[in-house]
């Protein structure tokens, strides 16, 4: 198999970081610097959806295995104030896992918004 170009987006203003596929490859999500979410067709290369996420650009996108849960964070947040480096949703989409750029990792519940579990960075 031969790789090729199908589309080159022009997805936003400055970078595009974070870049998740749905599980099933149909769709792909961007954050940018430009302070919005885009959700993308892959096989088109339209855009099919746009949503802001202020007051930064995100740095993390996330499906849930399900593709039924997207999710998107910042590097500035609340809970998180290290900034979200990365993360991860349950399959179903109960759960977030985020990881910090100063190594912690938070597991919330989103049904009631609570921390399940918080992880330290190891020392050494």
């Amino acid at each position: 198999m031969e790789g090729r170009v199908r589309h080159r987006l022009s997805a936003h203003d400055g970078r595009a970081e974070p870049l998740a596929f749905s599980p099933d490859g149909r769709h792909l999500v961007t954050g940018g610097d430009d302070h919005k979410v885009r959700i993308w067709n892959v096989e088109t290369g339209r855009c099919l959806r746009v949503v802001r996420n202020n007051p930064t650009y995100a740095t993390a996108v996330a499906y849930s295995p399900t593709g039924e849960y997207l999710a998107a964070g910042s590097d500035r947040g609340v809970d998180d104030p290290g900034g979200i480096a990365s993360m991860a949703l349950s399959a179903d989409g109960r759960r977030l896992a985020t990881g910090d750029i100063e190594g912690f990792v938070t597991v919330r519940d989103l049904t009631t918004g609570e921390i399940v579990q918080t992880l330290p960075p190891r020392a050494g």
